[in-house]
């Protein structure tokens, strides 16, 4: 069974709406479905739905404007070259390869290229870590390129990273080849080294062949001889830190000139969507999603149901207890312990069962929660217990 969970929350990652789908049908074919459950459950005229690019295509689009609903996602980056010059503002706005730490090749915090963007070609920023340029409607679609700095770095590193743990591997290979006690097949010693890049996904980065050598146990092995495809690499780095937004948010006020949805609260949406991202993080973490012991589609259905409404409580008690400076998890380990019962036995002799006295802590969360009417007296033990 293959499944899938299409899911809405609010600002604060609460679930609004969700629905279990089919995981071997299309995207699209589920997300039409989806879109009109909520226009018509809800009642709500318009939304905006901000997706990444893996869901971004014209037949999406249309489907969301048919339900007249808005759009913001990001386009892939074969289709940036379309409405960004990425050459012109690598050459003019950010020479950042002289910024490298000469020792790791790795970018560093004290090496923000930040002047260097600041002013150039329209390029605004709001907290000198986003740069972002609203580059108007085109073909009835407003597009916005954004330069993350943070971004860029992590990007740019761990390609490096990759890289150097393939060519790594590459090395310990070909010391396992020069030193074989038995004759190696061309084949075999081939995909031996293609799964290599693969397992960090550098395969178009390198040219390569395996030419025959003869072991000191006079065995047939091969040496592994690669190269570095530097166009290929310097290619790829063009997108690094870039993201261009497009969204059908392109209605202007008549008397200002400008655009009701600014480009930084494009932005800003669009970062907003980490939120249903941690909401799934956060359902995995805490709640048994998997394995699934029921199969038919109403008991999985409710299955997942029961896992969002936990999620919902979950981050309701979150929001309740943040100032506390405490996490969940030291919640709910302090109420696993704290709803222990213990065992007393009464004058009479009779052995009976209480929870523990309730302590201060739990008197504070439960304060928090606005639950205290529920720590009666009755089922609490009033004195002392060993613990």
């Amino acid at each position: 069974m293959f499944l899938g969970l299409m899911l809405v929350t609010d600002n604060k990652g609460f679930p609004v709406a969700w629905e279990v789908v089919n995981g071997h049908a299309k995207d699209t074919t589920e997300l039409k479905s989806f879109v009109d459950r909520i226009s018509q459950k809800f009642g709500i005229t318009e939304i905006t739905y901000c997706f990444d690019r893996g869901v971004a295509s014209e037949k999406n689009f249309r489907l969301i404007t048919d339900c007249k609903s808005k759009y913001i996602s990001a386009i892939r980056d074969n289709q940036i070259k379309n409405v960004f010059d990425l050459e012109k503002f690598r050459a003019t706005s950010i020479k950042i390869t002289d910024k490298l730490c000469k020792n790791s090749g790795e970018f560093t915090p004290d090496s923000k290229p930040r002047r260097r963007i600041v002013g150039f070609d329209g390029f605004d920023t709001s907290d000198n870590n986003i740069f972002f340029k609203d580059l108007g409607v085109i073909n009835k679609k407003r597009y916005i390129a954004s330069f993350n700095y943070s971004l860029f770095i992590k990007q740019y590193n761990e390609r490096q990273k990759r890289i150097e743990q393939a060519l790594l591997e590459i090395t310990d290979k070909n010391a396992d080849l020069e030193t074989a006690k038995s004759d190696r097949d061309y084949n075999a010693t081939e995909r031996d080294f293609l799964d290599i890049l693969a397992k960090y996904h550098v395969r178009k980065y390198f040219q390569y062949s395996l030419n025959p050598l003869t072991t000191d146990s006079k065995k047939q092995s091969f040496k592994i001889e690669c190269q570095l495809s530097d166009d290929k690499i310097q290619h790829d780095q063009l997108t690094d830190g870039i993201l261009v937004f497009v969204s059908d948010h392109i209605e202007q006020n008549k008397e200002s000139n400008s655009y009701i949805v600014s480009a930084s609260d494009m932005i800003s949406h669009y970062k907003g969507k980490h939120v249903v991202e941690n909401a799934f993080r956060e359902m995995k973490s805490f709640i048994e999603l998997r394995p699934i012991f029921v199969w038919t589609e109403e008991h999985v259905k409710a299955h997942y149901d029961i896992s969002i409404i936990a999620c919902f409580i979950n981050n309701f008690i979150n929001e309740k207890i943040k100032d506390l400076d405490e996490s969940l998890r030291d919640f709910h380990s302090h109420l696993e312990k704290a709803g222990r019962a213990v065992e007393i036995l009464t004058p009479s002799g009779k052995k009976i069962f209480k929870l523990k006295k309730v302590c201060s802590q739990t008197k504070t969360y439960f304060s928090k929660l606005g639950l205290t009417k529920i720590l009666s007296p009755s089922l609490h033990r009033s004195h002392s217990v060993s613990q």
